[in-house]
């Protein structure tokens, strides 16, 4: 059960000039249903995709499987992307794991990986961030919706190159590309290589165009394939909200 507690929004539980009146409050009451109606009609017609989001089985199923087999042979994830692709990585990680979890021993961390996330293209940050990581058992998950977004593909270039420099051919086993299930350089990539992908389910697309919830949900910036998904059983509840 959620609970929202919104007395200080109204004026009479702040200075009496500032927040929202009681009255004007009683109106906005009267219309919650016809505004309820339209949500539901556009629900259905498509316009408000975002309800579907917490219902993924198949996406989740593909992460949980590749968690549970190639997913467990590192001890540290590291995200490439931009905006939304990194941002929702972070979302889930300060809400589900402990604050400086990096910082935690293996046991602290109760074995799953540590996890960095590299959000921007800026040389210093990326230098710092590879030199605390061992390339030999580090996973790297590349997001990028279209497979081809600039500053994903540089920070992708640059890593790889160091990848390659300290593990040669084995390289393509510590890549997993998160991405279009059919198109994009990341998708020619990988089919070409080898290399191992989660998809972005193709009907939310319309979401990504439109920019809607990009942050939080699964299609881009999944949790880090191998941080786990002990949190399944919340999900399920919180699809009961929405």
């Amino acid at each position: 059960m959620i609970r929202y507690q919104y007395g200080r929004m109204l004026q009479d539980g702040l200075d009496g000039a500032h927040g929202l009146a009681r009255a004007h409050l009683a109106e906005l009451v009267q219309r919650f249903g016809a505004v309820h109606d339209e949500v539901r009609a556009r629900r259905g017609q498509g316009e408000y995709g975002f309800y579907g989001l917490a219902a993924q089985d198949e996406t989740v199923r593909g992460i949980t499987q590749f968690a549970g087999g190639a997913g467990q042979a590192f001890s540290h994830v590291l995200v490439l992307g931009i905006g939304g692709s990194a941002l929702g990585t972070r979302a889930l990680q300060n809400a589900l794991r402990a604050p400086a979890w990096n910082e935690l021993d293996d046991e602290g961390r109760e074995f799953y990986p540590k996890i960095t996330i590299l959000e921007n293209v800026d040389p210093t940050t990326v230098r710092a961030a590879l030199k605390r990581i061992d390339p030999r058992k580090v996973l790297v998950n590349v997001v990028s919706k279209s497979g081809g977004t600039a500053e994903t593909m540089a920070q992708y270039l640059v890593v790889r190159a160091w990848l390659e420099e300290a593990l040669g051919p084995a390289v393509h086993r510590h890549l997993v590309f998160t991405t279009d299930p059919a198109r994009g350089a990341l998708r020619d990539i990988a089919t070409r290589e080898g290399i191992a992908t989660l998809e972005v389910p193709p009907e939310h697309e319309q979401l990504e165009q439109r920019h809607v919830l990009r942050l939080v949900h699964h299609e881009v910036g999944d949790p880090p394939p191998a941080l786990g998904t002990a949190e399944r059983r919340e999900e399920q509840e919180d699809r009961q909200v929405l």
